[in-house]
């Protein structure tokens, strides 16, 4: 999602702002709200910064501010405040939202990434689900084919985080192993 920025860690808080007013248009302590309730623990950001990240992503064109009166699906604020305007995503909003759902994740970032993007999809969403987790699959793929291969002679610490490089890979596999196998089920429940 090109258009969210640069910075290594403000993509996913806006994606996480973005997809919550995809989810339901509100006011910004309401969607800061939401999207701590949302991706708590896996985006760092407060409640308190959601109105500066709803203004950019006002800038960029991918939601835009209207009188409450004006959405039909808002619902008040949880704190009851029913002041100023409310947020709503934007037809391009919705696009740059999907594109950053099915596109490339960051091979730096990947496992955080992946966490954003699945809690970003829409309940039911299979499909995307699968896509974000072959994305992923491929990010690991990838990690593993550079290991540098070491012989027993190597420093200890590069053996060391080696060895941990491993482990995470390993771990990283499973997990797809095991979500795939949690989606099936699911599905199969849901059919």
């Amino acid at each position: 999602m090109r258009e969210l920025g640069n910075n290594a860690r403000l993509p996913n808080v806006r994606a996480a702002v973005l997809s919550t007013v995809i989810a339901g248009p509100g006011h910004g302590y309401d969607v800061g709200a939401r999207m701590e309730d949302r991706f708590g623990g896996v985006v760092r950001s407060s409640h308190r910064h959601a109105h500066e990240h709803l203004r950019a992503l006002e800038g960029q064109g991918l939601v835009e501010a209207v009188a409450p009166d004006a959405v039909r699906e808002f619902a008040p604020s949880r704190s009851g405040r029913a002041t100023g305007n409310v947020f709503r995503a934007t037809r391009r909003g919705v696009e740059a939202w999907r594109d950053w759902l099915t596109g490339p994740l960051d091979e730096t970032r990947a496992t955080v990434d992946v966490l954003v993007r699945l809690r970003a999809v829409r309940p039911g969403d299979l499909a995307t689900m699968r896509a974000i987790l072959d994305a992923f699959e491929t990010c690991v793929t990838c990690a593993a084919g550079h290991q540098p291969l070491l012989d027993a002679d190597a420093a200890l610490p590069d053996l060391l985080g080696a060895d941990l490089t491993g482990a995470i890979l390993d771990a990283q596999r499973a997990w797809i192993r095991d979500v795939r196998a949690r989606l099936h089920d699911y599905e199969a429940q849901a059919g």
